[in-house]
């Protein structure tokens, strides 16, 4: 069979096709879509994440009315959360995914999906490797709400354990709520030799203070066996080797140039990043306008004409 063909691509087609439902009805209530999706819609997804999470994105929205948790950071209830740059100019990869979160009583379950991308020792970025997220937690929680994230990999050991088919975050990899805002504080955060893994949520534009300690990171096989159209292909390989950014995946790679001011983000994709329609949701045709009447009209005739012509051609042919 060819390259990215098979169980693996039967696999990622029945899933991503799934999901579909699930994630209009998050697109519905303005968030992203968590369940797994193809990877051009995974990295257009992150794109989006990353833009709203830094410098590039629009000026925050008014939040009257609103209320998010007090981030420990001092961040004020009502403001939104931008990674400072020194944080992202430092890091050693990025893990960018949502998930839906629900609890009821004495438990809470979590799911979604995402990708990472490493920075290469040449700086570069390498292309994207896609998983999903899983979390089974215990503690008083109700409610269900979907959570933008965005984890900040500080070291080179971070990114290897994203290599792993699994991995779990708060045991095997430590986690922080990142710093914010500017000065002194976010300088001697970055300026730690062992630094954990820092994270940034959101909640409908707001920080979020949710833990992520115990959530599982799944490699998914079937999504990088059919964007990089090889069964065999590792998340080792994709972001510790030379491989290709595969197709679609433009929108995170300018995000990332345009981060790092390498690149001027082309306006065509700026607004793609920023209007993406929602997963599985097709442009429909434009309805007919009043001048298209007698066009309107005339394609009955001139699908009956048809096979009048064509029958015509025939006798001509046969000596007719």
């Amino acid at each position: 069979k060819p390259s990215g063909k098979g169980f693996g691509a039967n696999l990622h087609k029945i899933t991503t096709t799934a999901g579909i439902p699930f994630n209009k009805a998050a697109n519905l209530v303005g968030a992203e879509g968590w369940f797994p999706q193809t990877m051009p819609r995974e990295c257009a997804k992150a794109a989006r994440i990353l833009h709203a999470f830094t410098a590039l994105g629009p000026e925050p929205p008014s939040s009257k009315g609103t209320s998010a948790p007090l981030h420990p950071l001092g961040i004020t209830r009502r403001s939104m959360v931008t990674i400072p740059h020194q944080v992202l100019a430092h890091c050693a990869g990025l893990a960018i995914f949502n998930t839906l979160r629900a609890g009821a009583y004495m438990g809470s379950l979590a799911a979604g999906s995402g990708i990472v991308v490493a920075r290469r020792p040449d700086g570069t970025w390498s292309p994207p490797s896609s998983f999903v997220v899983s979390t089974l937690g215990a503690g008083f929680m109700f409610g269900l709400d979907i959570y933008d994230c965005v984890l900040v990999l500080n070291t080179a050991a971070q990114v290897a354990a994203f290599t792993h088919p699994r991995v779990s975050l708060g045991t095997e990899a430590s986690v922080a709520i990142g710093p914010v805002g500017t000065g002194g504080a976010v300088e001697a955060a970055v300026s730690k030799t062992a630094r954990p893994m820092y994270s940034y949520m959101k909640s409908r534009g707001l920080w979020a203070g949710v833990q992520i300690d115990g959530t599982i990171i799944l490699a998914r096989q079937d999504c990088n066996s059919v964007a990089y159209a090889d069964r065999r292909i590792s998340a080792k390989k994709i972001l510790q080797t030379q491989a290709e950014w595969p197709e679609g995946s433009m929108p995170l790679w300018q995000t990332l140039m345009a981060l790092e001011g390498r690149y001027s983000m082309d306006p065509a994709i700026a607004r793609e990043v920023a209007m993406m329609g929602p997963p599985g949701d097709a442009t429909p045709p434009p309805p007919p306008m009043e001048d298209d009447d007698e066009g309107i009209t005339n394609a009955p005739k001139d699908a009956e004409e048809e096979p009048v012509l064509e029958e015509k051609e025939r006798l001509r042919r046969a000596g007719y």
